[in-house]
């Protein structure tokens, strides 16, 4: 009996030793950076009206981090976010959707991201976006995923600047 229990204490041990030497294991992951200097190529002003993040669990902190990347993202592409006081050509809304399904005997999730880009009228802001662009995708990612948020917020901000210079 005490061989049978020292055996799953040394196995239990060295388990969790494993497990905990996976956990702790750092990836790197590619990054970003922008610098000051961008601001010298500024094709227009956008101002960020509402960040809407459909999602089952964590909805607060995936749109707290849209809300911290979409000014670099806009910055990179050309266009400055201004604050709400000053005036702005465009107004942006970005939408976040998660559904999850099942396929098989798997969980799959669906991810898409909306922006939708507006003129400023002199009546006020147009009700029909001017522009749109729209980024999704299967799998097993979630929108708890920063690389994942990032390229979808990336993939759809490109595409709706890009419908903007039509």
């Amino acid at each position: 009996m005490k061989k049978r229990s020292f055996f799953f204490a040394c196995f239990s041990v060295w388990g969790s030793l494993v497990f905990l030497s996976g956990c702790l294991s750092l990836g790197t992951s590619p990054g970003n950076s922008w610098s000051s200097e961008d601001r010298t190529k500024i094709a227009g002003t956008l101002r960020l009206e509402t960040v809407t993040v459909d999602k089952p669990v964590d909805k607060a902190s995936v749109e707290k981090e849209i809300r911290g990347r979409v000014p670099l993202v806009f910055l990179k592409r050309g266009y400055l976010l201004v604050s709400e006081e000053e005036t702005a050509q465009y107004r942006a809304d970005i939408r976040a959707i998660e559904r999850e399904y099942i396929a098989g005997w798997k969980t799959r999730r669906s991810l898409s991201m909306e922006v939708f880009i507006w003129k400023d009228e002199e009546g006020g802001w147009d009700p029909v976006p001017l522009a749109s662009g729209r980024a999704a995708g299967t799998g097993q990612a979630s929108l708890s995923s920063s690389p994942v948020t990032d390229r979808l917020l990336t993939t759809a901000v490109k595409r709706a600047l890009g419908a903007l210079k039509k």
